[in-house]
């Protein structure tokens, strides 16, 4: 398949394919909450680090939720929905890792809320992930 530069993700399917209306608004507005989530803890991190010390996690976290944030609202802006659709997997898997590490460390809160919030961006994804190619011409 040739691309242009007018391409952008999703451009190679059929117009009347792509998500639209409850379904994009739906991916949007759960990957945003996502985002922002990540984003909130870390600059709670960052503000406030244990024990008056601001550590190398707090700093980490930061450095992974601002541009992912950032990208999501650019996403979103551009009407991107498979760039939107792969993100919020991504954002999904990071949740659902994050609910791993509440397991481990035997706190409830912190594998209950990351779970909950894993599950309902990739539900709220998966309409963007599945939609079918454009057809070929013959």
């Amino acid at each position: 398949m040739m691309h242009t530069e007018n391409d952008s993700l999703g451009d190679d399917i059929e117009p009347s394919y792509a998500p639209s209306g409850v379904k994009w608004a739906m991916a949007a507005a759960v990957t945003a909450l996502n985002a922002i989530t990540s984003t909130g803890f870390a600059i709670a991190g960052l503000l406030a680090p244990d024990h008056g010390v601001l550590g190398a996690g707090d700093m980490y976290a930061a450095a992974r939720a601002f541009p992912l944030a950032i990208t999501v609202l650019v996403l979103i802006a551009k009407r991107s929905w498979r760039g939107l659709g792969l993100l919020g997997a991504v954002l999904a898997l990071v949740q659902a890792c994050d609910a791993l590490v509440g397991f481990a460390l035997h706190d409830v809160g912190k594998t209950v809320g990351p779970l909950v919030l894993s599950a309902a961006t990739l539900a709220a994804v998966r309409p963007l992930l599945f939609v079918p190619a454009r057809k070929r011409p013959s």
